[in-house]
């Protein structure tokens, strides 16, 4: 009986595992819907915009660095498009195999908005905290929060 529960409890947790956020860390490609809070914000308040976003793989990135920084590299390059707060936007990005992150630059189409958001895996989905440097803006500088949550095929 406690051998059935064992292998019970481990299969349990191995499909948790392999379902978790975590798990898929690697898996960034795909349609987003995006809940976001501007830089002073709190993150337990509504949304201060929406929208979603739509991340494809461009290519990989595999190597040694030698020299004066030593190590190896493994990742994914991305391409970013979205449709956030009424404004298209446009980015690439470099996500790291290890760590499961995705740092993105992102540009808007309609505005000089310009900046860098990092997604890490969460309980949701990914989370993700960004900072523009937009010329004359009065969050110039500040951080943003927001929540990435995969939209199925």
């Amino acid at each position: 009986m406690h051998n059935a529960m064992r292998t019970t409890l481990a299969t349990v947790l191995f499909g948790v595992f392999l379902w978790s956020p975590l798990a898929r860390a690697q898996d960034f490609a795909g349609n987003y819907r995006i809940e976001g809070w501007n830089p002073g914000s709190s993150t337990s308040a509504p949304a201060d915009y929406d929208g979603t976003a739509l991340i494809q793989i461009e290519g990989q990135i595999e190597g040694q660095i030698e020299g004066q920084i030593e190590g190896q590299i493994e990742g994914k390059i991305f391409r970013f498009s979205g449709m956030i707060d009424g404004q298209a936007y446009l980015g690439k990005g470099i996500a790291h195999t290890k760590t499961g992150t995705l740092a993105l630059i992102f540009a808007s189409q309609d505005s000089p908005e310009q900046g860098v958001t990092l997604l890490v895996p969460s309980a949701q989905g990914f989370a993700a905290t960004w900072t523009d440097f937009a010329p004359n803006k009065a969050n110039q500088g500040g951080v943003g929060q927001e929540l990435w949550t995969k939209i199925p095929d």
